[in-house]
């Protein structure tokens, strides 16, 4: 080889050494390539030649150092160990999962589908949803989870399958959430709750079976409610879960039914999951930048606070001390797949625990 040759050969990888250093500077300074990009590694039948890659201006997210390109393939790796988890448990466990448009919210204006679990943020979260969609003429918010259900399962369908749209799942510990439960919905009795009506005569059928063998039915009722409708006597935690064991798993209540199967988690593949248990500001400004939220109303999402304050671990554990060890492996027998899903702790809940 002459030496003009190998001088050739020199100036033009020089040449394009320099040309790709450029070339991934300008892509580095952009903030706008992560959605394309996802878009590519999530969808493979994508054809590259015709998914042309756009350079727009970075932006920030947040007020820190991270821009959205960062968090994009931060939050994207992290999906992906999230989706990875929930298969694996959906086939371990031979699971097989439907799905319902009445457990879930859709919104065009924000290109998201959210599907909602109560006791886990969720009249909040679709108030952010229902501030912004034209059709939303009431605060009432059981009718705001009406509106935005996706008006027929061919819609709902479309949207699971739809790349465009991003779907979102919001959970919390299954155990603070039954705690949570427990606490506003039979424990509270300063207000009438439907749920106090439907289960607590059922809950005393079981560890009060003398309330209503010895007496009238009227006459248990007068003993049990005020003439207001409200909770007269009160089944403790204990009570409340020794009829819950007791029952239908597909037949629980919305508010401490199981998550995999409320939300089709073997059927549908979340974009993102969000644990109110230990989530961080980057997470919720992505989440608000993703959808296209109102981030002056970011404080709306948080966990709303029972009568007696927030259920937190230490509550939780104040509320478990009084069960036996089996109830509380049964409890997690019962729970079991969300626990796996999610990666939740249990021995921390079992060591609360007093009773043999």
């Amino acid at each position: 080889m002459t030496a003009k040759t190998r001088l050739i050969r020199f100036t033009l990888f020089f040449i394009i050494y320099v040309s790709i250093n450029l070339l991934i500077a300008k892509l580095r300074s952009n903030g706008s390539i992560y959605d394309n990009v996802l878009k590519v590694l999530r969808n493979p039948k994508i054809n590259l030649k015709k998914h042309k890659i756009g350079i727009e201006e970075e932006i920030s997210i947040t007020r820190n150092t991270f821009t959205v390109q960062e968090n994009a393939f931060f939050y994207f790796e992290k999906e992906q160990k999230e989706t990875k988890q929930i298969s694996e448990t959906c086939i371990e466990n031979n699971l097989t999962t439907f799905v319902d448009k009445t457990n879930f919210a859709y919104s065009p204006e924000h290109k998201g589908l959210y599907c909602w679990i109560k006791k886990a943020g969720s009249s909040n979260f679709i108030k952010l949803f229902s501030n912004t969609n034209s059709q939303m003429d009431s605060y009432d918010i059981h009718r705001e989870f009406q509106l935005l259900a996706p008006t027929t399962d061919k819609l709902l369908i479309n949207s699971i399958q739809d790349p465009k749209i991003f779907k979102l799942l919001i959970v919390r510990h299954p155990f603070e959430r039954l705690v949570s439960a427990y606490r506003d919905k039979i424990e509270d009795n300063s207000k009438y709750t439907a749920e106090s009506h439907i289960y607590v005569p059922k809950i005393f059928s079981i560890t009060r079976p003398k309330l209503l063998q010895s007496e009238p039915i009227d006459d248990s009722l007068v003993k049990t409610f005020y003439e207001d409708k409200r909770l007269k006597l009160v089944p403790s935690f204990g009570e409340f879960v020794q009829w819950l064991l007791q029952q239908d798993s597909n037949k629980d209540d919305l508010h401490w039914n199981q998550y995999y199967k409320h939300c089709a988690l073997c059927s549908v593949h979340y974009n993102y999951v969000l644990k109110l248990d230990n989530y961080t500001n980057n997470e919720i400004s992505y989440l608000f930048t993703r959808m296209n939220l109102d981030k002056t109303k970011i404080s709306l999402l948080k966990l709303e606070q029972t009568k007696k304050g927030h259920t937190n671990f230490d509550e939780t554990c104040n509320y478990f001390k009084n069960l036996t060890h089996e109830a509380v492996v049964n409890l997690y027998e019962k729970y079991k797949i969300d626990f796996d899903m999610f990666n939740y702790d249990f021995d921390k809940y079992f060591e609360c625990t007093d009773g043999d």
